[in-house]
């Protein structure tokens, strides 16, 4: 049976049915309307976002920066893209293309949106940055919204077929209305994803602001901190350098007061604030023992008792008498942290540094390392102001006999450096023979010999890590160093004894021609023991080894003294220096002499002269500017000096370059910790594989043994340490014979060149690491 209406006949269903057919094709041109403006808006802020967070990533690249410090800027890169889970790609280009550093997270999202930033200061292109997002889930949330509007067309045409059906059949308009309202909901819904979407990005542009302010206060920290260490080289004395100090802490915009006490017999004695016109500090002391004492729950007592950083809030702080003159004299401040001066890591305190932050957040921890290692320069300068209160004391004391003074000086120089004790020694008896020649009286011989004794005395004012460091100083320690003349007779022309010497010892650097120092004095206007000393003292300086350079023979020495006649040089004393010390034996060749024990008993410091460490603490030094930090072992500064002075006696005949293969996949799958951990384990077994032996490691992943004979050392003498064991490293071996090679020189720290004539070494001019990696290549 047909239940279709005949043609030309009026029926309510095709109505219905056309009706709704057009509404359908309505419905779809709306949604794909409306989701096509969505996806451009959304596509827009996403584009719009991306733009301004490399604009906030390029404020950091500041030229300095991009110059000087690009371990910053990887580090920014790596932490900043680790924070934004929807960067897959940021890397840092050269203007000629190359990546400087990049950060990569593995994605197969196709929907990748990629922005450039070109980095110029003063017109010159410096870095490109590169930022490439996943809006992926842009996408996803648009298919979403795109699979609900479909879901609700179809409710739509559903509800509408049957409105109409119900409005032709019974004249109802209700369902008419319910199905507007549907509509309104679902673009509400869309308004409110829209806003989801939107407080997301406003939430990580936040946190990524918070970032950057962070970094912002640590760089003002830092500042301070490099200010107050610039006191310690220009403060005349403790109280100038303590006072400066705190002065120079409130102005820093959150520390707004500090205060700094010394420890005495009876507690705090010593008090050094920021406000000393108008100090709001009782005066000291201020005991730490326990008892009806308020200062001994003080941060500051607290600190000192366990010597260690103490940090308090203000709601835990307590307001008492001490420190302050009055309760609630200072208020309002967030935290204060105590830290304890110290002349070193585990030495006990010397007082106490408090300082107060005015900052909501408290202190960083960054922020408190910082402090911590200011508060350890400040004890070591307070040590070593005390030190020099003593020295002064004792010299006081010595005065009244001429020997016990003079020798006590002499004591002084050699228990801090004994090089400078030997030096000393020897230029008092190569400038004896100069004046012998010359002609001159007993008694300016005898003063001259004197003033040669105490020549460098002014180096005791000379900060340690200058005066002994065992290789070239740079120009600032140059500059350092060029203040013991003056300090040297700042320290003798106040005593009446020694006024006489004193002027001879501040123009022995004087120069002849007049581009000498302290005061660029010329010709006669030296002092002619001034003229004698200096010429003492140079050559003693060129026939003295030392670990970065050797020395010379004496007749090339003599030379150079010739050439320095009527410049750095009084000729006339130059001419007598080629008559007398052409028949000065070298040093080594006066200890093996006949009767040597007897002449180096006598004349201890002109027998082994070198700067290789002897006593437990001259190695302690030693370490210090030569050894890995990692591993113990020597680093590439002390090989380059070793290589550059065997060339002058052949002491060592044998060297073997490891080359540790793989070390770099190790570290990816294993970690950087457990890397230097299998570094140190590596050194610890060449220690006692070799124990007699000069060990180094250099680059990382190379390490050199040196030897003095010749020992066989590859793949079979390897194969037993047991740290390699299961690791898939391999050490690649190559020797060098440092006799039969003949020249070879190490240049620069990132590159190995040993020149050699003998097979197998590398040509020359061959990077000696690049020939290693040759032959592991198979080239």
């Amino acid at each position: 049976m047909n239940n279709h209406p005949p043609a030309g006949v009026f029926s309510y269903n095709r109505v219905i049915v056309a009706l709704v057919a057009v509404m359908l094709t309505t419905l779809a041109v709306i949604d794909y309307t409306i989701i096509q403006q969505q996806r451009r808006g959304l596509m827009a802020q996403i584009h719009e976002r991306a733009g301004e967070e490399l604009a906030q990533a390029a404020t950091f690249m500041t030229e300095p920066l991009l110059r000087y410090r690009f371990s910053d800027i990887e580090l920014f890169i790596q932490q900043w893209s680790a924070n934004n889970s929807e960067v897959v790609r940021f890397a840092a280009l050269t203007p000629q293309g190359h990546t400087l550093t990049v950060f990569e997270r593995p994605t197969d999202s196709p929907h990748l949106l990629v922005q450039e930033r070109r980095i110029e200061f003063e017109g010159s292109h410096l870095l490109t940055l590169v930022l490439e997002k996943d809006y992926g889930p842009a996408e996803k949330i648009l298919a979403q919204l795109r699979q609900r509007l479909v879901l609700t067309s179809l409710f739509i045409s559903a509800a509408l077929g049957l409105t109409l059906w119900l409005v032709f059949r019974y004249l109802a308009i209700r369902p008419l209305e319910q199905e507007v309202l549907r509509r309104r909901r679902a673009e509400a819904e869309l308004v409110d994803a829209n806003q989801l979407l939107e407080e997301r990005v406003q939430e990580r542009t936040r946190e990524i602001a918070g970032l950057l302010e962070r970094e912002k206060y640590l760089r003002e920290i830092m500042q301070t901190v490099a200010d107050i260490n610039g006191l310690l080289i220009t403060a005349p004395d403790l109280e100038a350098l303590l006072g400066k100090a705190c002065l120079r802490f409130v102005r820093h915009g959150h520390y707004r007061f500090c205060w700094i006490g010394l420890l005495g017999k009876e507690g705090l004695t010593a008090i050094y604030d920021s406000r000393p016109d108008q100090s709001v500090l009782a005066p000291g002391p201020y005991a730490l023992a326990e008892g009806p004492n308020p200062f001994y729950h003080h941060p500051a007592a607290v600190s000192l008792r366990q010597n260690r950083t103490v940090t308090t809030p203000q709601a835990d702080y307590p307001f008492s008498q001490p420190p302050w003159l009055e309760q609630g004299a200072i208020a309002d401040f967030a935290q204060v942290v105590a830290i304890p001066l110290r002349s070193g890591g585990d030495q006990p305190p010397l007082g106490v540094l408090a300082v107060y932050t005015w900052r909501r957040e408290g202190f960083e921890p960054e922020e408190i390392a910082m402090l911590e290692e200011l508060a350890g320069d400040l004890g070591f300068a307070i040590a070593s102001f005390r030190q020099r209160q003593e020295v002064a004391r004792l010299t006081a004391e010595r005065t009244a006999n001429y020997e016990e003074t003079i020798f006590s000086f002499v004591d002084m120089i050699e228990q801090r450096d004994t090089y400078t004790a030997g030096h000393t020694e020897r230029v008092s008896y190569y400038s004896r023979r100069i004046a012998r020649e010359m002609g001159l009286s007993a008694e300016e011989s005898h003063r001259l010999m004197r003033a040669a004794s105490l020549h460098d005395i002014g180096k005791i004012a000379t900060p340690d890590a200058v005066l002994l460091k065992p290789g070239k100083l740079d120009a600032l320690e140059h500059d350092l160093i060029k203040l013991h003349a003056v300090a040297g007779y700042e320290m003798l022309s106040n005593i009446e004894m020694y006024k006489d010497l004193a002027a001879i010892i501040l123009h022995h650097h004087e120069r002849f021609d007049g581009n000498g120092y302290p005061d660029r004095l010329k010709g006669e206007e030296i002092p002619l023991l001034a003229r004698i000393l200096s010429v003492a003292d140079a050559f003693d300086a060129m026939t003295t080894n030392r670990v970065y350079k050797p020395r010379k023979e004496l007749a090339a020495a003599l030379e150079q003294l010739r050439k320095g006649s009527g410049g750095q040089f009084d000729p006339v004393v130059v001419a007598a220096a080629l008559k007398t010390l052409d028949r000065v034996a070298a040093p080594e060749v006066l200890a093996a002499e006949p009767e040597s024990d007897r002449f180096c008993s006598r004349h201890r410091a002109l027998c082994g002269v070198t700067q290789t460490p002897v006593t437990e603490m001259e190695r302690k030094r030693f370490s210090y500017f030569f050894n890995d930090r990692l591993t113990g072992l020597f680093n590439e500064d002390y090989l380059k000096a070793v290589v550059r002075n065997n060339q002058e006696d052949y002491t060592y005949r044998c060297l073997h370059v490891l080359h540790l293969q793989g070390i770099k996949v190790y570290n990816k799958q294993q970690g950087w910790e457990k890397g230097n951990l299998l570094l140190k384990y590596f050194a610890d077994e060449l220690k006692i594989q070799f124990p007699e032996d000069l060990l180094f490691r250099v680059y990382g992943n190379d390490f050199v043994v040196i030897s003095r004979e010749h020992q066989p050392l590859g793949a079979k003498e390897l194969a037993s340490f047991a740290c390699l064991r299961g690791t898939r490293l391999q050490v690649v071996p190559h020797h060098l014979d440092l006799v039969r090679d003949g020249k070879y020189t190490i240049d620069k720290l990132e590159k190995i060149e040993l020149r050699g004539a003998a097979t197998g070494s590398p040509e020359p001019g061959r990077d000696l690491r690049g020939f290693i990696q040759a032959k592991e290549e198979g080239k």
